[in-house]
């Protein structure tokens, strides 16, 4: 009994699936003395896609541009608006029905501007305070970060309180992407618990 012990990128990229071989085999001889050698048939295990998810917040872009407004390191009592980005990557198979939603962090709310690439327009549910975007497909393969085709952007308010001294703020939370593999059949989803206010050039903590 033997099992291959790696599958390289190229027996992947293009495949339908991925079949693990068993070549078992039972080796006698019959009553003619002649030899026979049975074989079992190779199982085939479909895998599902890996569905992830990649998040940034940004106060000012990669050329320098302030995208941003308010102070950058967060006030009590003064207005601070960030631009949120979250990139849906995936792998194997073809999704449909891809759903992802997110929570405005307590205390956030949302400016009404935002951006997606593509799918229905960003819904918002203000008792639930829910942002949804629905996406009838997601191609395979969606993995270059430098080419994302599938990306959320949404311009996000805070006015820090008292309660968020010495704290940074937490903008998203609870964000959540779900599809149907169209190979396998089956719901794959990615999680992430928070996106907060922290950046490369300020830690987000509120002062006074």
């Amino acid at each position: 009994l033997k099992l291959k012990e790696q599958i390289n990128s190229q027996e992947v990229f293009g495949a339908d699936d991925i079949a693990i071989e068993l070549p078992l085999e039972f080796v006698y001889t019959n009553d003619q003395n002649e030899e026979v050698v049975l074989t079992a048939e190779p199982i085939t295990i479909p895998l599902n896609s890996d569905l992830a998810l990649n998040t940034e917040v940004r106060y000012r872009t990669n050329q320098g541009e302030q995208i941003g407004r308010g102070p950058i390191q967060p006030v009590i009592g003064e207005e601070t608006v960030y631009w949120a980005f979250i990139d849906i990557m995936n792998s194997l198979n073809d999704l449909k029905n891809v759903v992802l939603t997110a929570e405005l962090g307590d205390g956030i709310e949302w400016t009404t501007l935002g951006s997606v690439t593509i799918g229905d327009g960003i819904i918002y549910n203000p008792q639930t305070r829910t942002i949804k975007w629905n996406i009838d497909t997601i191609r395979s393969y969606q993995t270059n970060f430098d080419e994302m085709e599938y990306s959320m952007a949404l311009q996000l308010s805070v006015t820090p309180t008292a309660s968020d001294l010495g704290n940074s703020l937490v903008l998203l939370k609870n964000i959540s992407v779900t599809g149907r593999d169209q190979n396998t059949n089956s719901i794959v989803s990615s999680n992430i618990d928070s996106i907060t206010n922290i950046l490369s050039d300020d830690n987000g903590v509120v002062v006074e």
